[in-house]
């Protein structure tokens, strides 16, 4: 059996923002994460003036994400059509890249980081890996995201009875696409969900839809 002060169940951003926390306290602490290379989440990609706030108290610089800011948010709803200001600037990013900066700043702060490790199970504050190994810890943050632990397991009605499902498409890069979407954000609204739009550090553009899965069923399959 391994032992470890704390273990971190997750290099997310949930999981990489306690790793920062706890190595700046200086307390020791392991970090596991079951990809041995970071993916790229479906995520709208977009972070607020609020949300780059508190990733500047991590230690995260908005420029390291992507040099562009956002600062207008143009909004469709049917034939409907509004567009203002921003409060304030704000970031399109992938969450490739997002996760990529934070790992690696929990990284420079001495987090250990063990990849390729999956929890299996949890037992109070033990957790079983796939390899049949077991770590204790005094401290255990759960940070696996939509993938259920067992022993951890989410309710079963914890998603309600009608889901919001995310569905996400990468646009190719082009000319016309970059000079429509500059500087701003579209956000298109329909029953039952809404879809955003926008530029990310990459030169590609993210349309993200969030759309409860009655609706989905709804509209049938796109081959019929």
């Amino acid at each position: 059996m391994r032992r470890t002060p704390a273990l971190i169940v997750g290099g997310g951003l949930a999981g990489t923002a306690t790793a920062i926390g706890l190595a700046r306290a200086g307390l020791p602490h392991l970090l596991v994460e079951r990809s041995r290379e970071t993916g790229d989440a479906i995520c709208g990609g977009f972070l607020s003036w609020r949300t780059l706030e508190t990733l500047g108290g991590l230690g995260i610089d908005p420029d390291a994400l992507n040099p562009e800011r956002v600062t207008r948010a143009r909004i469709f709803a049917g034939n409907r059509r509004a567009e203002a200001a921003l409060p304030h600037p704000a970031v399109s990013v992938t969450r490739h890249r997002l996760d990529t900066v934070m790992l690696a700043e929990a990284e420079r702060l001495g987090t250990p980081v063990e990849r390729g490790v999956t929890v299996r199970e949890i037992d109070g504050t033990s957790a079983r890996l796939a390899d049949g190994t077991t770590i204790a810890t005094d401290a255990l943050f759960l940070a696996s995201g939509k993938h259920d632990v067992r022993g951890m397991a989410r309710p079963e009605d914890a998603r309600g009875a009608d889901p919001t499902l995310g569905i996400r498409v990468r646009i190719a890069p082009s000319p016309a696409l970059s000079k429509a979407l500059a500087g701003g954000i579209e956000l298109h609204l329909f029953d039952r969900g809404y879809a955003g739009l926008a530029m990310q550090e990459d030169g590609t553009a993210n349309l993200c839809m969030a759309v409860h899965r009655s609706r989905l069923q709804a509209a049938g399959s796109p081959a019929q």
